[in-house]
């Protein structure tokens, strides 16, 4: 039979080139991608059993479990004989009499002023600098209001410089009133006596005094004095006293210690928004009005026609009626 070749028996020929075309047909792989499956099926084959082979040849032996335990707890039982809690440092904080003119860091750090306050102290002190009231201590940069005010029973200097009582003048027009408070003790350094002062303090129209008048009230600095007119400006002015606790940094103490010296005048006048012609820029301006209420109020202008009384504001879902009555002494509906 092998004396015979395939072209002798041609349908045997035709069989076997149909068997390749269906096969082909079959798997559609053409004949680089045939190539490329041979190579591939090995190292498939490989990779899923190499972790097997990797333990094979280089895995560790965990047979010494018990060994390995009482190591680790040797170790563990070293590190916590050789370690040792530092001590911390605390620093007990004493307040006593200091003038800020002499006190040494050292005397200011007992007193709990930072370090580096301590040392800005005294670099002040070093170019010339001086301390004539107390209030003075605040012209410090960065000085915090709240160490301030713990300090301020004990620092050796007057409240306010003494005039002649020819130079207080009342300011009608401003609302300046000049009041007598009780007498503070006068700290002289060259007399053992404490003479007796009388302070003045004065009401000031919160709508009408500048920063150099808030100044005078203790516990305004400069920083505070700007931003309370900033806040003013933005605002439009103040409708209430108690819009002071709005202004950025103002703390609750501080705002109890200064409302009794400001006063809104009966005649003061406040910027209004017309809220039918503002437009988006000038109603996202107001404090009292966020992104998403100005969206909402041109919005609902547009589709219900304009706010003709104060009660249409209510209308608006993303305002609370605390928000709206808040937000009504600025707003006009012509």
């Amino acid at each position: 039979m092998s004396k015979y070749l395939y072209s002798d028996f041609p349908f045997i020929n035709t069989h076997r080139l149909q068997l390749r075309k269906q096969i082909r047909n079959l798997l559609s792989f053409s004949k680089s991608e045939a190539n490329g499956v041979i190579i591939l099926i090995p190292l498939i084959i490989f990779f899923v059993f190499s972790p097997y082979l990797y333990k094979q040849f280089f895995g560790v032996n965990y047979s010494t479990v018990e060994e390995d335990k009482r190591l680790l707890d040797s170790l563990v039982a070293y590190l916590e004989y050789e370690s040792v809690e530092e001590p911390i440092a605390i620093i007990s904080i004493e307040y006593h009499p200091f003038d800020p003119n002499s006190a040494t860091v050292e005397e200011l750090v007992g007193l709990g002023v930072p370090k580096f306050l301590s040392h800005r102290i005294d670099n002040y002190r070093s170019k010339g600098g001086g301390f004539r009231v107390k209030k003075d201590l605040k012209k410090i940069f960065d000085f915090p209001d709240s160490l301030y005010q713990k300090l301020h029973p004990f620092i050796l200097l007057p409240e306010t410089i003494i005039e002649p009582a020819n130079n207080r003048v009342k300011n009608s027009k401003n609302k300046q009133i000049v009041l007598n408070k009780p007498l503070v003790p006068s700290f002289n350094k060259d007399s053992s006596v404490e003479e007796p002062i009388e302070e003045k303090n004065v009401l000031l129209n919160l709508n009408a005094a500048d920063t150099t008048a808030l100044k005078s009230i203790r516990g305004i600095g400069s920083s505070y004095s700007k931003r309370i007119v900033a806040y003013r400006k933005l605002l439009g002015g103040y409708h209430d006293v108690v819009q002071l606790k709005e202004v950025y940094g103002m703390t609750d103490t501080l705002y109890q210690a200064i409302k009794q010296y400001l006063i809104i005048s009966d005649t003061a006048t406040i910027s209004k928004v017309n809220i039918n012609i503002a437009t988006f820029k000038q109603l996202l301006a107001h404090p009292y009005i966020n992104y998403e209420q100005t969206k909402e109020i041109l919005n609902t202008k547009s589709k219900h026609g304009k706010f003709m009384k104060p009660e249409d504001l209510f209308r608006l879902k993303l305002m609370d009626s605390l928000e709206v009555e808040k937000l009504l002494p600025y707003l006009s509906f012509k």
